[in-house]
């Protein structure tokens, strides 16, 4: 039996090496070895943690590849595969789970029935249903900002946290907020030419972590911190931690005046912001 496993990229070869050690009825396959193009990138030897894995099976595909920083492994569970349903049959457990779904209720006491509850995207789908949203049940979608509603949004928030950067100019683009930077021209298809400061989420400007990143010493609000210090690894760990400069409201946790990333200060504590992608969760 084949399996693709597709793991975050955090865990990667450490985590198949560590699955193969648990689990000797498993073998690692070449990932590219039906594919009609080679594409990623072999995995990295230095990320195996201690367990021997042949990392020329693995694949990586990096952004640059077109990915989003996924890792592949192909695995062969050994023994006898099980049968596969016939074309258009439903395995028994799907079969027996859709029956249920699509049972009428019981009726209530009193002998009033209750109402159908609509069904699940996935039974619509295997009924050969429209899939499409829920008739009458679909959320009400808010108006639009406005550009003038989302500078001043912006701008509050840049009086108060940075205002270094309150009178500089900047790009709106739908709820989002860019700080244009200066770039020669060039033939070139450019997709972002400045920092992605954030965007207004009902009504209030909640900042990204490339403004932090990029203008973080510019911060009114600062939680500085020290390399021997145990919270700046907490807080890559997504982890909250005390404050002990920083005042209520969003701050910038630096460490030896770095700019590690944004918070946001609430009784005390420093809950983290930082973006969860980029956390060390080892």
């Amino acid at each position: 039996m084949y399996s693709t496993c597709t793991f975050a990229p955090e865990e990667d070869e450490a985590q198949v090496g560590a699955f193969l050690a648990r689990h000797p009825e498993f073998t690692l396959l070449p990932a590219l070895e039906h594919a009609a193009a080679p594409f990623g990138h072999p995995g990295e030897a230095n990320r195996c943690g201690g367990h021997p894995l042949d990392v020329g099976l693995v694949r990586r595909i990096w952004p640059c590849d077109g990915g989003e920083g996924h890792f592949i492994a192909r695995l062969r569970k050994a023994g006898t595969p099980r049968p596969l349903p016939a074309p258009g049959a439903l395995p028994a457990q799907e079969a027996a789970w859709l029956a249920a779904q699509c049972a009428p209720e019981k009726p209530a006491k009193g002998g009033k029935a209750l109402p159908q509850p609509e069904l699940r995207g996935g039974v619509r789908h295997l009924r050969g249903e429209d899939s499409g949203p829920r008739a009458g049940r679909q959320r009400p979608q808010a108006a639009p900002l406005g550009e003038k509603a989302v500078r001043a949004a912006w701008q509050q928030f840049a009086a108060e946290a940075f205002p270094a950067l309150a009178q500089r100019p900047v790009a709106v683009r739908g709820a989002s907020v860019y700080l244009p930077v200066p770039f020669p021209p060039v033939s070139l298809h450019i997709l972002r030419a400045g920092v992605f400061a954030g965007r207004v989420q009902n009504g209030r400007f909640v900042p990204e972590q490339p403004l932090f990143a990029a203008y973080g010493a510019l911060c009114k609000n600062q939680e500085p911190l020290t390399l021997p210090d145990p919270r700046p690894a907490a807080f890559l760990r997504g982890g909250e931690s005390e404050a002990a400069a920083a005042q209520n409201g969003w701050c910038c946790v630096t460490v030896d005046g770095f700019a590690l990333g944004g918070g946001k200060v609430s009784g005390g504590r420093v809950k983290n912001h930082y973006p969860k992608a980029l956390r060390n969760l080892k």
